[in-house]
């Protein structure tokens, strides 16, 4: 939008000129004649840079800008009001035919389109939603993003949404912020309702379930990232803890025994003197998660990231295509079976 105005106003300036011009020719005497040959000339000359960056690409012959301007420029001058008449008319095509990918990008804007395609590295992708976001972009498209990506409660969104926090623009850094504050605050609400409800008389089975949604509100404070680096230590002991008084009321089910073995491989990446200890424990929580039939298909990447911190390569290759069948239409599994295959 910003290229269209400023060549309107080059033309502006072409027209200006070329009126003076035609003015000084009415004079009819010879500085009147100098003087109308001088203007024409320029004019012609803004008009022939107007024109240049209209000219769709495949029309373009390499590194000929200087010589497309001076023959422009030069048809303009020896054919006076009548070349210059003509190309004022290409211009103005050219101006009123022009795409507007900023505009058209918004209108057909798709976060599923952006995000279809699995990466081996990252699953959405977001060093290229982050290049877009914090490079030369529209505001509006931006904003719009930002909106999308808020709709995704994933780690992934939400740390292309933190990186906008450092934003100069205040409106998204404020939106960045908002987004992310918003998610915390109804996470908290929810653990504040849990802990209300077990002030209730309940049974030991409502008491179990109380405590795992509470391990489970803990656990996504801290895989999403979104509290502060300095207490997560206290936020996957609250996991643990409630994982524990879940277990000590009965409570013993698939879902219980993949969380506790998240949390161990969260937990293995600190504590490097017991690495190999956490990585056996976490390892036989999966595998009894999968006794209770918890689904293959979401274990089996973290038994093989397991393999992979033992080095046991030949171990995680075997466990990959065990799913492989499964993982061929799974976005997440797909890149990583692609990598070990």
């Amino acid at each position: 939008m910003e290229i269209l105005i400023m060549n309107y106003k080059k033309l502006s300036i072409s027209l200006l000129l070329e009126m003076s011009a035609i003015a000084f020719l009415l004079m009819n005497n010879l500085y009147g004649i100098i003087v109308f040959y001088t203007f024409h000339s320029l004019a012609s000359f803004i008009l022939s840079l107007v024109l240049y960056p209209l000219i769709p690409i495949k029309f373009k012959i390499r590194n000929n800008k200087i010589f497309f301007i001076f023959f422009v420029t030069l048809i303009q001058i020896a054919t006076l009001l009548v070349g210059y008449i003509f190309f004022i008319f290409i211009v103005l095509w050219l101006l009123r035919h022009q795409e507007k990918p900023e505009e058209k990008f918004l209108d057909k804007f798709s976060y599923s389109e952006i995000f279809e395609f699995p990466s081996v590295k990252r699953q959405f992708g977001e060093s290229a939603i982050i290049e877009v976001l914090t490079g030369k972009t529209q505001k509006a498209t931006k904003l719009k993003l930002v909106s999308l990506l808020s709709e995704f409660k994933s780690k992934e969104a939400i740390q292309v949404i933190k990186t906008l926090l450092s934003e100069k623009d205040d409106e998204i850094r404020l939106m960045s912020f908002g987004i992310i504050n918003k998610i915390e605050t109804k996470i908290n609400r929810e653990i504040k309702e849990k802990l209300d409800i077990l002030e209730k008389k309940l049974d030991n089975l409502e008491k179990a379930y109380i405590y795992k949604d509470l391990a489970k509100l803990y656990w996504e404070l801290v895989y999403l990232e979104i509290a502060d680096k300095e207490i997560e230590k206290f936020l996957l002991e609250k996991v643990k803890y409630y994982i524990e008084e879940s277990k000590k009321f009965g409570l013993e089910d698939a879902e219980i025994f993949f969380l506790e073995g998240r949390v161990l491989l969260e937990i293995y990446k600190e504590k490097e003197f017991l690495k190999k200890i956490i990585l056996e424990q976490a390892l036989n929580k999966f595998l009894e998660a999968i006794k209770y039939k918890y689904p293959k298909e979401k274990v089996y990447p973290y038994i093989a990231e397991i393999y992979f911190y033992k080095k046991e390569y030949k171990r995680l290759k075997e466990i990959l295509q065990e799913i492989k069948d499964i993982a061929k239409y799974d976005f997440k599994l797909y890149p990583i079976l692609e990598v070990w295959e």
